[in-house]
């Protein structure tokens, strides 16, 4: 696993979950917190089922 983790901060482990290394508790939790919301997202979204083309408009609208 360390060679897989490399120098970056996640991992993905396939069928076992999340893993996240930091040099603090609060980084870690932070990491965590939103690998996890970004799985939970993503989830959702395809359970929607194909992907939505969206608009020129709402994507420009929807940026910064």
């Amino acid at each position: 696993m360390v060679a897989s983790l490399g120098n970056k901060n996640a991992l993905i482990l396939r069928n076992h979950g999340l893993l996240v290394a930091a040099a603090s508790l609060p980084k870690a939790f932070w990491l965590m917190w939103t690998l996890q919301r970004a799985c939970d997202v993503q989830c959702a979204a395809q359970a929607l089922g194909s992907e939505q083309q969206v608009s020129i408009l709402v994507a420009a609208s929807a940026t910064i």
